[in-house]
């Protein structure tokens, strides 16, 4: 399970002894069970819960378990919820909507097989908590973006070995007039003089995890741009920081 998080399982039937026997078969520490009794207690329940897979009877006295997915399956936050139907006969396959052909929809006929509904629920709740891990960090790594792009600061990420810029956030074309393309890949040095190229030469053979300097450095144009820069070295990088000033350091390097 990703990240030790209980999957929860919420099964919809009509008879209360189809859901206790279900609950007993799938039974799991890593597991959470949510139970309803009809399709609108399923709604409900779907709706104001965080559901990882949904166990879905098909011939229920309100509405049909078809009618119950084709509201979840229109619904922005339960659309992506995978549905397994309980179905009392085969024949019933015969009628289920074209539009679950491509969802993440699985069948099951009664009486269940317990071997085989535990295989078919672990498979689809792996893929479904896949998914969902795979949303939370692309939405952790946009936002971690965003606020980096969103600095005054210039942010990079240095090859300690090479001098090359590996990344570089979107302040180099505030700060210093070139695109995140032109500056990647590029060398430090290039925008250096001499002097400091020299400077730096040193701080590498002193092998020191942070680094703080100043240094004149070449916008586009070649403008003269202040920087003072924050430097940890780690595993052969540099995380660099460096923010425009206007006015030079009376101590340090």
């Amino acid at each position: 399970m990703l990240n030790d998080e209980k999957a929860t399982i919420l099964v919809v039937d009509d008879n209360k002894l189809n859901l206790f026997a279900l609950e007993q078969v799938l039974s799991r520490p890593e597991r959470n069970f949510l139970t309803a009794n009809s399709g609108q207690e399923a709604l409900k329940i779907a709706l104001n819960n965080e559901v990882d897979l949904i166990i879905l009877d098909v011939q229920m006295p309100d509405m049909n378990g078809f009618e119950v997915a084709q509201i979840l399956k229109s619904n922005k936050r339960t659309k992506d919820i995978p549905i397994i139907f309980a179905s009392a006969e085969k024949k019933e396959n015969k009628v289920i909507p074209t539009e679950f052909e491509k969802e993440t929809i699985d069948y099951l006929y009664k009486p269940l097989d317990p071997k085989m509904t535990e295989e078919k629920v672990t498979a689809l709740l792996e893929l479904h908590l896949q998914k969902k891990e795979l949303t939370r960090k692309n939405a952790e790594r946009e936002k971690h973006t965003s606020l980096i792009n969103n600095s005054p600061d210039l942010i990079c990420i240095i090859d300690a070995r090479t001098l090359k810029v590996q990344e570089v956030n979107e302040t180099v074309n505030r700060m210093l007039g070139y695109t995140i393309e032109e500056i990647k890949g590029a060398s430090i040095l290039s925008y250096i003089s001499e002097e400091d190229y020299q400077r730096i030469e040193r701080l590498l053979k002193e092998n020191n995890e942070k680094i703080s300097l100043e240094i004149p450095t070449f916008g586009k144009g070649k403008k003269i741009k202040r920087l003072d820069w924050n430097i940890v070295s780690k595993n052969g990088l540099w995380f660099a920081n460096a923010r425009e000033v206007t006015e030079p350091r009376k101590t340090g390097k």
